[in-house]
């Protein structure tokens, strides 16, 4: 099925939907003392957390748009004595990506930007300097990485954020040097992963007048109820009053201490400091299971390639073997935590990862966690909150 079909099928599609897809998104946003704790699950992610040597581990799942199981085991900080709840925010790194990219969705719905837009459109001032071959690169492309662009400017982040007092100047200083640089590729001819999202902020920040941390909380985190998402540090300097990041060195972890300065950066968009617990990331996911709180061709977009690449807004688009159907995900890493987030709308459930550490073997445990996820659902352990949520 082409683009231009599938977005037809799946706008004809939602309308039809979009009572259960209402009381679904309703479930997702139920409170975390409602969602089950399965002793189950608990052993097997302390069982892959020993064995991977890993300070602390959360997992969730999501059943028809119902979080039907979350979970947190091991420590705050390693051979500290706080353990981790499920409740903790952890680092997503890059799979803040399809939230920034949802995020600009919800502005294209409100008509302040559309996916075609372009970087002519929207830096007209700098029309003279950028390369002549991104004037015409869109929204999207740039949200797919299909955009032609290096993965970052030439000029260091360093000069680029003393050149801007506050974090919206220093992302238009990100533009400015990305847009003077030469494509590594023509543009719309090939993924090459990087940055693109923040240049389309950079846009959005002076369309609304509205710093990117302030859109995020107003269109993302407010409505879907993600109390516990941020910006910056999960934990106070100096307090373990949520998770320590760290790197994993041979079989042991190095703890990475909290930075205010974390707070605040230019590259946020892509994921530099943006956090959550493990139930808020399964409430995002939730919302890309079916349409409701997204538009149905807001919803069409975003789980869409923008060709030639397998890559939506936001979104990597893949087919593997333990799925029906195209999946959604996105891992993500700071080299000091790992996150993994993998939605299937062909069979209604996500699932979600967190870890605070990265190093050799990480991701291979957190996607050892999402197979044993998908096998449960296989053997029906959730079979009772699938019927329950179609009543």
């Amino acid at each position: 099925m082409n683009r231009r079909n599938f977005l037809r099928a799946a706008c004809a599609s939602a309308f039809a939907c979009h009572a259960v897809s209402s009381r679904a998104f309703a479930q997702a946003t139920s409170t975390a003392a409602s969602i089950p704790d399965p002793d189950w699950l608990r052993k097997k992610l302390e069982s892959i957390r020993l064995n991977h040597h890993l300070p602390a581990l959360a997992a969730s799942i999501v059943v028809d748009g119902k979080i039907v199981a979350a979970s947190a085991v091991g420590f705050r900080k390693w051979r500290s004595p706080e353990k981790a709840t499920r409740d903790d925010a952890f680092h997503l790194g890059s799979v803040a990506k399809p939230i920034t990219a949802t995020m600009i969705a919800k502005l294209v719905e409100q008509g302040v930007i559309r996916w075609e837009t372009t970087l002519a459109t929207m830096f007209p001032e700098l029309v003279g300097t950028m390369n002549p071959a991104y004037k015409g690169v869109t929204v999207a492309q740039l949200c797919s990485h299909s955009s032609g662009m290096p993965y970052q400017p030439r000029t260091p982040e360093s000069v680029t954020d003393s050149r801007g007092s506050t974090v919206q100047q220093r992302r238009y200083e990100y533009v400015k040097a990305a847009l003077a640089d030469p494509p590594e590729a023509p543009p719309g001819t090939k993924m090459i992963y990087g940055g693109g999202p923040v240049i389309v902020v950079s846009a959005l920040e002076r369309m609304t007048k509205k710093p990117y941390e302030e859109l995020m909380r107003e269109l993302i985190f407010k409505p879907l109820g993600m109390t516990t998402a941020g910006f910056g540090a999960q934990a106070t300097p100096g307090k373990v009053d949520g998770t320590w990041d760290h790197e994993l060195k041979g079989d042991k972890p190095v703890v990475i201490a909290p930075n205010r300065a974390w707070k605040v950066e230019a590259r946020a968009p892509v994921g530099r400091n943006v956090h959550c617990s493990v139930i808020d990331l399964a409430r995002f996911c939730a919302v890309h299971l079916k349409p409701g709180f997204l538009s149905p061709e807001s919803f069409a977009t975003l789980h869409s390639p923008v060709r030639p690449v397998d890559y939506g807004p936001g979104w990597a688009l893949s087919r593997v073997n333990w799925a029906k159907g195209t999946i959604l995900w996105h891992s993500g890493s700071m080299g000091k935590n790992h996150a993994l987030a993998h939605v299937v709308p062909d069979e209604q459930f996500a699932t979600c990862v967190l870890t605070n550490i990265d190093g050799p073997g990480v991701h291979e445990a957190c996607d050892e966690v999402n197979l044993f996820l998908v096998a449960k659902l296989r053997e029906g352990a959730f079979r009772a909150a699938r019927a329950a949520s179609k009543k």
